[in-house]
């Protein structure tokens, strides 16, 4: 068993992912609780969903034709031509 979920487009485990659906199911719970009146905030949670979207969605970008990835060095230094 795993604790973390699968990312649908690896299907291999993301803890990105898994911080993604912690924040936003806390952002709901806070947002409910808000709307009882038991807080008075929920603007914490809702930047932690915030920066946690930014972690999942930016994970592989390119600008110019140049990809960023969050690949392992070795795998970096095989496609570097030197």
């Amino acid at each position: 068993m795993t604790l973390w979920l699968k990312d649908p487009k690896t299907n291999e485990a993301s803890v990105s992912l898994t911080l993604l659906m912690i924040s936003f199911l806390a952002t709901v719970v806070a947002g409910v609780l808000n709307m009882t009146g038991i807080v008075a905030t929920t603007s914490i949670f809702t930047e932690l969903t915030y920066s946690c979207v930014a972690l999942y969605f930016s994970r592989r970008f390119s600008f110019n034709g140049k990809s960023f990835s969050s690949e392992p060095a070795a795998e970096i230094e095989k496609k570097v031509d030197v």
